[in-house]
């Protein structure tokens, strides 16, 4: 179930649960249909957090999930700000609040109280993907460690509104299943010194999260009769894991470990590789093998029946730096960007045709696109191809063009003679101006397709329409007076713009990749807007003061700066700001209006000072 804050919520029940659904949004036009991009990946990740008497919390690079106990008759609650929680634990318990270590997307955090045992469940969604060292500012850092467990199966995580939520008072979809809280069980191989271990079904827990964690010298083999739902190989070298039992997920994970060699004798279908030295995996099978997402791997060996991959961060470099290597961004620096390594189908496969086992494997540049949706070079090329084809099939010369008569008849609504007239003459007004929207969007998203396509070429290029894109949203929500939601939106800008990430590994890119100061400060002008506008005064200043300082004749950081510094009754300091403010833009009104205003406030400030002190 998903939610959005109380006062834009309906409460319905599944059993003793009370969630807190999204209300419905009127459905986008279905004809023609829109297009979906295919998901390419997801890889889960767990991270510990901290725990404590009142709450205890975990976290992905996504999401932060806080667990709080209540008392069987205390009712609980949670509300939350772009940077801030407040858990209310009823029975006068007393609240726990505090600023939050980092912003979240407030529209996209959740709670639900679970009985039994009573406790709070809350899901934080992170604006901005990185791992929390604190949950609160006032809590002492944590070092962060990658776990093994499953994300929650429980209604706080789970789909159960879809993407956009149910309608208060539609009827309810049937619950999904969910998975005791005790059915997962963490089992951790930890410690081992030049010896095997054999993960047997006995020596499992029914349904296991295997570990493997600070291990030298040493075999770990997962029984044939054995099976796990997920394994994670963490600070380990030296280790040969053979895996001949079932693993539910298909997934398996290591992270920061040198000298590890893989067979699967089993289907292991995402492999994801991050921080190692070198890695050797061997697949029995072609059909057990899929995909494997790497990033800062040293050197990687890939084998396959018949076929052998060399990877890695020096196989890569000089493919990377090689302009004509269609895989790759020109000059890609490639320690710490993120790569896919998977067979692609036959030319002459149908869209959406599964991989073959005769299909070329590949390794490609993993880039993100304005939207964030991770993607490849060759994947945008040809997602621009489709939108374009969709956009002219649709266009004046296609579908609508044959509706209407011709280019005139769609923007006029007039009918010519020829072959579109007689199906012009049976459309209505409404009509007309339906089917012109439709081909307008589709250009629209051709053309969008075509310069995300392009950006996916160029590192500096691809930041920029990201950060372009974030500012976009952000001003589209301050203009709709959502100011928490503009200020997340500003913040994931800044942190792009700030970081130079260009590619989607856990560090940040070595390349030099800039954005102008102009556009930054832009940037932090704008969320100190948005920050204004929620009252969080010394957050605006802040942004201010680096605004004015990355561009010192930009009126709109001094007349910001001015209002942070006049909300915060500084009016001796404000004033000096609206005047730089005045200086830089003499015929701005409102300027003016702030300057006269911090003027007369500061001659009030000042004569109740004297009358007070007299």
């Amino acid at each position: 179930a998903s939610s959005r804050r109380s006062h834009n919520t309906a409460e319905v029940r599944e059993g003793n649960i009370p969630l807190l659904r999204r209300r419905h949004k009127a459905p986008l036009p279905t004809a023609p249909q829109r297009l979906r991009r295919p998901v390419m990946f997801h890889v889960p990740g767990k991270y510990s957090g901290a725990s404590s008497e009142r709450y205890a919390w975990t976290q992905t690079r996504e999401d932060v999930e806080v667990t709080v106990p209540l008392a069987p008759s205390a009712r609980g609650s949670a509300s939350f700000d772009a940077q801030s929680l407040t858990l209310d634990l009823g029975d006068d318990a007393p609240p726990i609040t505090g600023a939050l270590a980092g912003v979240v997307v407030v529209d996209d955090c959740v709670w639900v109280r679970e009985d039994p045992p009573a406790q709070l469940v809350v899901t934080l969604r992170k604006a901005v993907p990185a791992v929390w060292t604190r949950l609160f500012e006032s809590d002492s850092p944590v070092e962060p460690r990658l776990l093994d467990g499953l994300p929650r199966a429980g209604a706080a995580t789970g789909g159960g509104a879809g993407a956009g939520g149910a309608a208060a008072g539609a009827p309810e979809a049937a619950p999904r299943p969910r998975m005791p809280q005790s059915a997962a069980a963490s089992h951790v191989v930890e410690g081992l010194r030049g010896t095997t271990s054999v993960l047997s079904q006995a020596a499992l827990p029914p349904v296991a999260v295997v570990t493997i964690r600070d291990c030298a010298r040493a075999t770990v083999r997962l029984a044939p009769e054995a099976s796990a739902v997920k394994i994670t190989v963490e600070g380990c070298e030296e280790l040969a894991l053979e895996v001949e039992g079932r693993v539910t997920t298909e997934v398996l994970e290591v992270w920061r470990s040198d000298k590890v060699s893989v067979s699967a004798r089993v289907s292991l279908r995402t492999v994801q590789l991050d921080e190692c030295g070198r890695v050797d995996m061997s697949f029995a099978s072609d059909a057990f093998f899929e995909r494997v997402v790497q990033c800062g791997v040293k050197d990687l060996r890939l084998s396959l029946p018949g076929e052998t991959l060399v990877s890695g961060v020096e196989a890569l470099r000089g493919p990377a730096a090689t302009p004509e290597a269609p895989e790759f961004t020109d000059g890609l620096p490639v320690d710490a960007e993120q790569f896919i390594t998977r067979r692609l189908p036959p030319p002459n496969a149908g869209p959406g045709a599964p991989p073959l086992p005769d299909g070329q494997l590949v390794t490609e540049h993993v880039r993100r696109l304005a939207n964030d949706y991770p993607s490849t070079r060759r994947e945008a090329r040809e997602h621009a191809e489709r939108t374009r084809f969709h956009a002219e099939l649709l266009g004046t010369d296609g579908v609508a063009g044959a509706l209407l008569g011709n280019a005139s008849a769609l923007h006029e609504g007039s009918s010519v003679e020829g072959g579109g007239q007689g199906a012009s003459s049976l459309l209505s007004e409404e009509d007309k101006e339906r089917l012109a929207h439709l081909t307008a969007k589709a250009e629209a998203e051709a053309t969008r397709a075509a310069e995300e396509a392009d950006a996916a070429t160029k590192p500096a290029e691809e930041l920029r329409t990201r950060v372009a894109a974030k500012k976009a949203a952000g001003n589209a929500a301050f203009g709709e007076g959502k100011w928490h939601e503009a200020a997340v939106r500003y913040t994931e800008a800044i942190a792009l713009a700030d970081g130079g990430h260009v590619g989607t590994g856990h560090a940040a890119s070595t390349s030099v990749v800039q954005v102008d100061m102009e556009e930054q400060a832009a940037l932090r002008a704008n969320r100190a807007a948005a920050f204004l506008k929620v009252g969080r005064y010394e957050q605006a200043l802040a942004d201010a003061d680096v605004c004015v300082s990355l561009r010192p004749a930009f009126a709109k950081g001094h007349f910001r700066r001015g209002l942070a510094l006049q909300a915060l009754e500084r009016y001796d300091q404000a004033i000096p700001a609206f005047s730089e403010a005045h200086r830089i833009e003499p015929k701005n009104a409102q300027v003016g209006a702030a300057l006269r205003m911090a003027e007369m406030q500061i001659r009030r400030q000042r004569a109740e000072a004297g009358s007070g002190a007299a």
